[in-house]
């Protein structure tokens, strides 16, 4: 909050110093924004099995040490697999959110190891830990998305005519033929685009380009195809002189969906901690205390 605090106020004071106008962009807060995520990534880890004031480093390396070579190799595999590539950014940042991953199954498994029985040790674990380990997956989720849709994220601006195809992100996008059409106060032109991958079909997408009567104005109906790892945008602009062709623009996202997913998470965390008993204990207590003293001013008037 601090950094994004001054990034904001900065550029103001300047100008209210008459000391010139800057702008802070996109860059500022990555290079801000984006060391803090990780050392907190890191400390995400560390915390749930960390004693504190009575702990050392040692035994926490002796702990941890594994998770960690083991987040490393996960990653390596992880983006190996998915995109045949290997970059220093993803796998650094894939790593820290498989630390946390498996920092919290380390933390379960501990919590449960002197328990009498597994069904019962899960019912025993309070409901804070729980909330604490949705929050921390939610986060491990959020990195995931925020990294591979950044790092592998595709557009591209294409020329299409119907009956042409283009490949991207090895998926072959189809062109197959232009409609108009009349709707309730505008008209459209709809393309129709079949998306698919060595010879299945994925889904025929229909962006449209829409005139309205009453505005004058010219808007685009984006077509997208939702999916778990990923999601597919196809847009049409406008029709190119002297041909059929048209400009068609082509996003590709791969692990969008993971962003939303995790923010989820993390607020189901949040939404779990505020129905724990405990944490409504000391609310209780200062209404009953209120409740007396009411009483008290009451019975203090009547006399």
């Amino acid at each position: 909050m601090s950094s994004v605090l001054l990034g904001t106020i900065y550029p103001l004071v300047l100008e209210a110093l008459n000391m010139g106008k800057i702008s802070v962009g996109p860059p500022y807060f990555t290079r801000v924004f984006v060391p803090i995520m990780l050392l907190l990534l890191v400390l995400m880890g560390i915390g749930p099995h960390t004693r504190w004031k009575k702990d050392n480093p040692g035994r926490l390396f002796k702990r941890l040490g594994g998770l960690a070579l083991a987040s490393i190799i996960l990653s390596l595999i992880f983006a190996y697999v998915l995109y045949n590539k290997i970059s220093f950014g993803v796998v650094a940042s894939i790593s820290l959110a498989f630390w946390i991953v498996l920092s919290v199954i380390s933390d379960f498994k501990n919590r449960l190891k002197n328990k009498p029985g597994f069904i019962s040790g899960i019912r025993s674990l309070p409901r804070e830990f729980y909330s604490m380990s949705f929050g921390h997956l939610g986060i491990a989720i959020f990195v995931i998305g925020v990294t591979l849709t950044s790092a592998y994220s595709i557009k591209h601006d294409v020329r299409l005519a119907p009956g042409e195809n283009i490949k991207i992100a090895g998926m072959t996008f189809h062109f197959i033929s232009i409609e108009q059409d009349q709707g309730p106060n505008y008209k459209t032109h709809t393309g129709n685009i079949r998306v698919s991958r060595k010879g299945h079909v994925i889904a025929v997408l229909h962006p449209q380009k829409r005139f309205y009567f009453v505005q004058r104005r010219t808007m685009t109906e984006a077509a997208i195809d939702a999916g778990l790892f990923r999601d597919i945008y196809i847009s049409l602009g406008e029709p190119l002189p002297n041909s059929n062709a048209w400009a068609v623009r082509i996003y590709y996202k791969p692990f969008i969906r993971w962003v939303w997913f995790g923010a989820l998470v993390m607020a189901f965390g949040g939404l779990l901690s505020a129905t724990d008993k405990r944490y409504r204990l000391p609310i209780k207590k200062l209404k009953n205390q209120a409740v007396g003293k009411l009483k008290q001013a009451i019975e203090n008037s009547r006399a």
